[in-house]
């Protein structure tokens, strides 16, 4: 398979220079802990797939769209996938590198030769960045695409641990996010990896360390992604159940008629953002995160495909 990376195995963790603990963090977590996680699917009713993730107080909502016929291949460059993501306006600068780097971390597990001349859009949406934006993206758009049934080798999970206070660290917070850091996306089932991203210099001691560290949270994520809500995500998974062989894992999409029909756009992207946000958030939650984007205006063009414009 081509762009993967296969991890070396775990090595036990070494102390830290100074002989601190790891679990000296301002949050009261170990080095090797992972805040808290909530996720959710088909939260937005008028996606082919959608999903809401929580990593902490970093908050993500994604809706995902197709595979349809390509509508501007000019623009999109003939690429079968596309990631938009719209970030809090004090990261608003990052937000076309973290298009192209959430579709090259799940690209590698989306079977796009299943759909040739399609395409699928994936919109992300961070409501609140507090550490590990990136991270939260990538998993929430994973499970958006099993919610929408795009056919996949394995979901991917992704998780991030950074340098701080002399150590590395599991899934900083924003306090805890430094200069330098790893992020990696996982298909745990496959034990690939099909996305690595550095940033600062590390030894290469402290990158098979952060690497070792992300590989094992990204294996507690799936175990999260695979528990939430039981009955709402098993009615999704049996049309295409895992089926596990002994050199892979693979997605058997097995689909009941007529549900590849488009659903139908009842509402516009933004009045969805508006019914999900009175649904699961508190007024004041609502109150912040609409200051947040009062200058932002999503607009629905009627094709199934938003468009966040300034």
């Amino acid at each position: 398979m081509q762009n993967v990376y296969f991890p070396q195995p775990t090595r036990a963790e070494s102390p830290s220079k100074d002989g601190k603990s790891r679990a000296s963090r301002a949050d009261g977590r170990s080095g090797d802990e992972f805040r808290g996680c909530f996720m959710r699917c088909g939260v937005l009713s008028h996606a082919a797939g959608s999903a809401y993730v929580e990593f902490g107080q970093t908050r993500v909502v994604c809706a995902v769209y197709g595979p349809r016929a390509e509508t501007n291949p000019r623009q999109t460059k003939g690429q079968p996938i596309t990631c938009e993501i719209k970030l809090p306006s004090t990261m608003a600068t990052f937000e076309s590198e973290f298009g192209n780097l959430m579709r090259q971390a799940l690209e590698p597990a989306i079977l796009v030769n299943k759909f040739p001349k399609c395409q699928v859009s994936i919109h992300a949406v961070v409501l609140e960045g507090h550490g590990s934006e990136l991270s939260a993206a990538i998993t929430c758009a994973s499970l958006a695409l099993v919610d929408a049934g795009v056919e996949m080798i394995d979901m991917v999970a992704a998780c991030s641990a950074g340098e701080w206070d002399g150590n590395i660290v599991l899934d900083p917070t924003a306090d805890e996010q430094t200069t330098k850091h790893v992020l990696v996306a996982f298909m745990a089932a496959q034990g690939q990896i099909t996305h690595l991203i550095q940033q600062g210099k590390l030894s290469y001691d402290r990158v098979q360390e952060a690497i070792s560290l992300c590989t094992d949270g990204c294996a507690g994520v799936l175990s999260t992604m695979m528990q939430m809500d039981e009955a709402d995500f098993t009615r999704r998974l049996a049309q295409f159940p895992v089926v596990r062989k002994k050199t892979h894992c693979r997605v058997a999409w097995k689909r009941e008629p007529g549900a590849n029909k488009r659903p139908r756009l009842d509402v516009s992207f933004s009045t969805a953002l508006e019914t999900f946000l009175e649904e699961y958030f508190t007024p004041a939650e609502s109150v912040r995160i609409r200051k947040e984007f009062e200058k932002v205006h999503i607009v629905d063009h009627g094709s199934m495909d938003p468009h966040v414009e300034l």
